[in-house]
């Protein structure tokens, strides 16, 4: 999908907005620039600060990904690829970031003005709010951004917003509840000390920006305020160059955290350091934490385990029944993170089959995604509610429901758009109309499917499968699967003239 073309010319936008830096949000804005935009990118101090980390490391990214895919199409004799964008990209997309206040109302164009508001997420995040002017009407539509959940400590609460002629409504947890914080707080200590009490290490899968720096602060507290002069703690390894350089933005952001945290600070505590703590700087430090066979918690990226050094810390940890993964944030559809949390008996991780034998824990509390409760409490802080809402940002098990929900509550329609839908927005009313891509955008989508196929089809050279361990059903409609891809197979072949 990130391949995919974008569905409009960028060098014809005057503006973009970022709500936060996490990078499903902000980690095709170099492509954005690299495909021709020139204009302003808005966004909160913190965020631009932490976009910049963000984007650098996606670049990074980006460019070994494109490597090590050459080498595979070089081999098959297809064209080579380039990378989704590159660090001259980002360089070139941080000039056009400018930072505002929230709460302060910015005149973006003579018929726009924005404002933002605090979203609770992370550092930085924002609800956006717009006024737009048109015929001499003024509507108001508002973006809710990623909203957090209330009374979590470091992140100051979502703030609310009073009124709204349209707005677009996350929707993460939209059919979920999540469990009690505190709880959960409790539980990953209780865990932390019973697994390294008998022997064995902690991973913690989590995201470099926003959940690690709490994992800190909150151990922070257990360490050096309910439990201080312990006379063995457990060692904590903060494994993450991006996590590191996140936790510095934080201290240069203290002024927008929230009352306790600031309180602390002024006392003197460095919220992010504490005895047993402990920041990697090298590959080679990150590498002797998997040699060293001492109890210890590994904090590290990437919160679902998609990338990062975290993927060779579970493939040293996860066989072993005397360990522990603990995961402590959303882990999407077809993530490593997801299917080790579903309960898989083996995954692949790094070109090899790992048993999963360690003790699995999902602490839903820590989520910084506001949960159904949540979000119906902050829309009804609404004094004058939307005409319409779109929901967004949300998996269909999550959307759908949460749609009627609001529609039952608040009489209000909510729609869930699809990929390239498109909305015409008018006073009082809105239209929304399927997109209709052009036939360039579908050659180019077609060719970029093609080989994908070829390189789902690859992996399937060394995978592995237990015909044994399936049942009589899964054999049949495994059976039906790969007759009908035969026949795909020789569509294909018909097709394409091979």
């Amino acid at each position: 999908m990130n391949e995919h073309p974008l569905p409009y010319r960028p060098e014809e936008l005057a503006f973009a907005i970022l709500s936060h830096a996490h990078i499903d949000h902000s980690g095709r804005i170099p492509k954005l620039v690299k495909d021709g935009f020139r204009g302003s990118i808005y966004c909160t101090q913190a965020t631009s600060d932490l976009a910049e980390l963000m984007l650098e490391d996606s670049a990074g990214i980006q460019e070994s990904d494109a490597e090590w895919e050459n080498k595979h199409r070089q081999r098959r004799g297809q064209p080579l690829i380039e990378p989704l964008y590159d660090k001259e990209d980002v360089t070139d997309t941080i000039k056009l970031l400018r930072p505002q206040a929230y709460g302060q109302i910015i005149q973006i164009t003579p018929h726009i003005r924005l404002r933002f508001r605090d979203a609770g997420h992370i550092l930085g995040s924002a609800i956006v709010e717009l006024w737009i002017e048109e015929g001499g009407k003024t509507s108001k539509l508002v973006f809710s951004g990623d909203l957090g959940m209330r009374d979590h400590l470091l992140i100051r609460d979502p703030e609310y917003v009073e009124d709204a002629d349209y707005l677009l409504l996350e929707s993460t947890y939209g059919n979920s509840v999540h469990d009690n914080y505190q709880n959960s707080l409790k539980q990953l200590m209780h865990v932390i000390e019973d697994i390294t009490g008998k022997g064995g290490t902690v991973v913690i899968p989590s995201f470099a920006v926003g959940r690690t720096q709490e994992l800190i602060y909150e151990m922070n507290k257990y360490y050096e305020y309910e439990h201080p002069g312990e006379k063995y703690p457990v060692p904590i390894y903060i494994d993450s160059p991006l996590a590191v350089r996140a936790t510095r933005v934080f201290m240069k952001n203290t002024e927008i955290m929230d009352d306790e945290a600031q309180r602390l600070i002024r006392g003197g505590d460095n919220v992010f350091e504490f005895a047993n703590l402990h920041y990697t700087k090298t590959v080679e430090e990150s590498m002797r934490l998997n040699k060293d066979r001492t109890p210890k918690v590994i904090i590290s990226a990437s919160g679902m385990a998609t990338a990062g050094r975290v993927r060779h810390h579970l493939k040293h940890t996860l066989w072993n029944p005397k360990n522990a993964v603990i995961f402590v944030g959303y882990q999407g559809e077809g993530t490593l993170g997801r299917i080790i949390q579903d309960g898989a008996k083996k995954v692949k991780i790094l070109g090899e089959w790992v048993a999963c034998k360690a003790k699995v824990y999902d602490m839903g509390g820590f989520s910084a995604h506001a949960d159904q409760p949540s979000l119906l409490d902050w829309l009804g802080g609404f004094k004058k509610l939307p005409h319409k809402i779109f929901l967004v940002h949300g998996e269909d098990r999550e959307m759908l429901p949460f749609a009627r929900t609001i529609n039952e509550r608040f009489g209000i329609e909510a729609e869930t758009p699809r990929e390239g839908s498109a909305a015409i927005l008018e006073s009082g009313k809105a239209e929304t109309l399927d997109f209709i891509p052009t036939e360039l955008e579908e050659k180019k989508t077609l060719e970029e499917d093609f080989y994908a196929i070829q390189s789902l089809m690859s992996e399937w050279e060394d995978k592995e499968v237990a015909l044994e361990n399936l049942s009589p059903e899964n054999l049949a409609a495994l059976q039906n699967t790969l007759n009908k891809l035969r026949m795909g197979l020789m569509d294909l072949n018909l097709l394409t003239g091979r």
